[in-house]
């Protein structure tokens, strides 16, 4: 991350996202998580603080429908979430635009 943050592609925002995500969040005063069965409430609120973060230098919304992609998707993203190696396979509804920005 800090090979990143010196060559302008991150802020030390995006790291801090990075590290601390939905930590500082209050699950009680946030959208409920509509995916209990299959994923905890730590990790849907680190989904929510991605959807509100804008990265880089050019304040990009990334990831600003992850969790809508997410309902819209349930099934592909339940099997990707449950993968053992989940790097090695598409990530649902991003995989053209993580590609896109690799380039």
């Amino acid at each position: 991350l800090k090979i990143m943050v010196v060559a302008n592609q991150l802020t030390a925002a995006d790291t801090s996202v990075f590290l601390k995500a939905g930590s500082s969040l209050d699950i009680k005063a946030e959208r409920a998580n509509p995916f209990t069965k299959w994923m905890s409430d730590k990790v849907w609120l680190n989904i929510l603080q991605l959807t509100r973060h804008s990265f880089g230098v050019d304040q990009v919304l990334f990831y600003r429908e992850l969790a809508d992609n997410i309902q819209k998707n349930q099934e592909a993203w339940r099997k990707w979430f449950d993968e053992n190696e989940p790097e090695s396979v598409d990530v649902p509804d991003y995989e053209e635009r993580i590609r896109m920005e690799r380039v």
